[in-house]
């Protein structure tokens, strides 16, 4: 059995920041892991959250999370004067 149990895998290559200092401390917490490698070009880590995630957020799954589309910002619209 593994350490840290993962609930979900995200890839974060889409995330163009250098994100590694923030994912060792989350891993330290225990609230996200290493769960595979990418098949592509560079291998790019992939990661899942774990149990404790859930826990902390007060969620019982993954499905309580928002969909994406809920965090983005309304576009603008209309003319400004």
């Amino acid at each position: 059995m593994r350490r840290n149990s993962c609930e979900f895998r995200y890839e974060t290559r889409s995330i163009w920041v250098q994100c590694g200092e923030l994912m060792r401390h989350l891993m330290e917490k225990g609230l996200v892991c290493i769960v595979d490698r990418d098949d592509s070009l560079g291998r790019s880590m992939l990661y899942g959250t774990t149990k404790k995630f859930l826990q902390m957020f007060g969620l019982n799954s993954l499905k309580d999370l928002p969909e994406i589309e809920q965090l983005r910002p309304p576009a603008a619209t209309g003319a400004q004067a």
